[in-house]
C-alpha cells in the first residue's frame, strides 16, 4: 500500500491515522541530486510510477540551512560525508554527494 492509498483508507475510515504515522506505508528509496541548478528527488512507486519533486531551487541555501540544523541537533557531527568520505560540498543536498540515496514516501 502506498501513501496515496493509505490516505484514502484513513479518510474512508478503514484505517487509523496511526497507520500513516507509524507503519510508513509506501516508503521507497529516492534519489536526491542536483539537476538543472535545483535539488530534486526522484522516486518510482510500483503502483503509480515515476515521480520527481523539486526540494530546493537554491542548492547553496539548502546546504546552509541543513548545516545550521545539523549543528543544532548534533554538535559532534562528522566533518566528512559518511557516504562518500569527502568533505561536505556547498552545492550538495545534506552536505553529501548529490547522488546520495535516501528513503522517502510516495
Amino acid at each position: 500500500m502506498c501513501v496515496k492509498e493509505a490516505r484514502t483508507a484513513i479518510l474512508r475510515g478503514d484505517e487509523e491515522i496511526g497507520h500513516l504515522i507509524h507503519d510508513k506505508p509506501g516508503e521507497i528509496k529516492a534519489l536526491i541530486h542536483e539537476k538543472d541548478g535545483k535539488i530534486v528527488m526522484e522516486k518510482t512507486c510500483p503502483v503509480h510510477g515515476h515521480f520527481e519533486d523539486t526540494i530546493a531551487i537554491d542548492p547553496a541555501f539548502l546546504s546552509r540551512i541543513e548545516s545550521l540544523f545539523r549543528a543544532e541537533t548534533s554538535p559532534s557531527r562528522p566533518t566528512r560525508c559518511t557516504t562518500t568520505g569527502r568533505a561536505p560540498s556547498s552545492t550538495a543536498a545534506a552536505g553529501c554527494s548529490p547522488s546520495t540515496s535516501r528513503t522517502a514516501a510516495t
